[in-house]
């Protein structure tokens, strides 16, 4: 910091955040934080502390900017010995609405402290942190975009508005219904808005998917959607920026459910948009969680390399089909590989399976494809493997 902090305390500021290297995004474990480093940010945040409540108390103080790195660095043990300073931190500022506020309640525990979402310095940060998103996880402050990003969907639909519940919070789409003065509002997404299911499901929301029913519907969109029955006209759609969203066929609306927020509007109340939006069918949304690691299976001679596929469903009905992990056409490999497959697999709602699956050879690196192939639906999934 260039600028001296007793400078910074004599103007009009009234939050301080003491920024550390390690204010990443949000992971889920701690990770080993270097001791001396450590005391070297802790007496830095201290002597901030005690300069800023020295000029003036009603400084918030909101630790290091994520729930990771004030966890880490403030709420974690010093050479084996407790010594939290979580008693300095005023409010808690974290950086997105997904990961970051379950973790900031967790470690932060009886001690109750408001939750302030302040995005990152990011070319578009105003769909890194979605407002309503925000709202719905409880934050005390939420961003909201300014006017030239903005038509009036965070101030006036949400600034007034309360949360009446999220729908299925925890299967996809993401649903969250508010009722304003006169009005409701829902916002839908899918993965990678930034919304709470993108923690849910890591395993999707950092890779690519992409689902297709056997049967192709030409009356229906090619996009991830949120079938709506809706033969009274009794809603519209608009997306973060207030503008129409033009997703009407005759008396159906299929709502958007991809990696951008969109917003359900209609006349009345909370209750009777949710009656609406309940009995909504999802239509190539993902209903398989998939994660991949690389293991060895047999033993001596027989011992071979093999891609371990864990398959979780995360649908609404029990899938069964099969399922192989291909290699796509890249460099000199002119045509799709498969790598492995498994001609059976099982999965009631909710479980998750493993499926250890030999290979020839080494596992190659690079990404990879996981095809999960239903008599109704395929679904595939680029995906990274972790060795």
């Amino acid at each position: 910091m260039n600028i001296p902090l007793r400078q910074i305390i004599q103007g009009t500021l009234l939050l301080i955040l003491i920024l550390s290297a390690r204010t990443g995004f949000a992971a889920d474990k701690p990770k080993e934080v270097n001791p001396s480093a450590m005391s070297v940010y802790r007496a830095f945040y201290l002597a901030g502390y005690e300069e800023a409540k020295k000029h003036d108390k009603g400084v918030a103080m909101l630790g290091t900017g994520t729930a990771q790195g004030t966890r880490d660095l403030l709420a974690s043990k010093v050479d084996g010995k407790s010594d939290d300073l979580m008693v300095y931190v005023d409010a808690l500022a974290i950086s997105d609405a997904a990961g970051q506020p379950a973790m900031a309640r967790k470690f932060m525990g009886e001690k109750k402290l408001p939750l302030w979402i302040l995005p990152t310095i990011e070319t578009d940060q105003w769909n890194l942190v979605p407002p309503a998103a925000a709202i719905a996880e409880g934050a005390a402050v939420v961003p909201v975009p300014p006017p030239g990003e903005d038509r009036g969907v965070a101030v006036h639909l949400l600034g007034g508005a309360v949360l009446f519940q999220k729908l299925h919070p925890e299967r996809l789409p993401y649903i969250v219904i508010f009722q304003g003065d006169g009005y409701s509002v829902a916002t839908v997404a899918g993965l990678s808005a930034n919304t709470l299911v993108d923690s849910i499901f890591p395993g999707l929301s950092h890779g690519k998917t992409n689902v297709t029913p056997a049967i192709e519907d030409d009356e229906k969109p090619p996009y991830p959607n949120l079938e709506v029955e809706d033969d009274s006209d009794a809603i519209r759609v608009v997306d973060a920026a207030g503008a129409p969203v033009d997703c009407r066929v005759g008396d159906t609306v299929y709502v958007p459910a991809a990696d951008r927020v969109v917003y359900v509007l209609a006349s009345g109340s909370a209750d009777e948009l949710t009656a609406l939006l309940r009995p909504a069918t999802g239509n190539r949304l993902p209903f398989v969680e998939v994660n991949v690691t690389a293991a060895q299976v047999g033993e001596g001679q027989e011992k071979k390399a093999a891609i371990v596929l864990k398959l979780t469903n995360i649908g609404t009905e029990e899938v069964t089909g099969h399922v192989k992990v291909v290699l796509p056409a890249a460099g000199e490999r002119k045509e799709v590989m498969i790598l492995a497959e498994k001609a059976a697999v099982s999965l009631a709602v909710g479980k998750s399976q493993e499926f250890p699956l030999p290979v020839e050879g080494e596992i190659p690196t690079g990404a990879m494809i996981v095809e999960v192939v239903t008599e109704k639906t395929t679904q595939r999934t680029a995906i990274g493997l972790a060795k």
